[in-house]
């Protein structure tokens, strides 16, 4: 004769069943509310990209390729640009096939992190276009995602 569970076993078992869904909820909800800007942006901003601001470019602006020297924040010292391809479908967001970051060349901090529109986009140096001395970004995809990244006025 087979023995079959007890209710009571069934009730602990399915008790802690519950128990662990409601903590694994209650993780989710903490980590969403005290981190809900990176989550719906889907990428952490560095403190300077606030002196970053994404400008339209034409198609036939002038570049330099990525591994070539450029200065994006204007201090004298040849800053690090690269482009990481991928596909991340975030939490509240849109899905992005790439990522650009932009590092200083001095210090190493982060300049720059934002996500390119397409897998056919590419980022290039752009010389300096407004003035102010230090080169910009130039992201260039389909025609009507053409823009770059050039330091804000302070």
């Amino acid at each position: 004769m087979e023995s079959k569970p007890s209710h009571a076993a069934l009730a602990v078992v399915l008790s802690i069943v519950g128990a662990l869904a409601l903590a694994f909820g209650a993780l989710v909800v903490v980590n969403v509310a005290s981190e809900y800007e990176d989550l719906a942006r889907g990428w952490r901003n560095p403190p300077h990209y606030a002196s970053v601001r994404r400008a339209p470019a034409a198609a036939n602006e002038p570049r330099r390729d990525r591994s070539d020297a450029g200065d994006f924040d204007g201090d004298g010292v040849d800053d690090v640009l690269e482009c990481v391809y991928l596909h991340r479908v975030f939490l509240f967001a849109e899905s992005t096939s790439g990522m650009v970051y932009l590092h200083s060349g001095a210090s190493g901090a982060l300049l720059l992190a934002h996500p390119v529109p397409t897998p056919m986009s590419d980022v290039h140096w752009r010389p300096d276009s407004n003035g102010d001395g230090a080169d910009e970004v130039l992201v260039d995809g389909p025609p009507l995602e053409r823009f770059a990244f050039v330091r804000a006025a302070r």
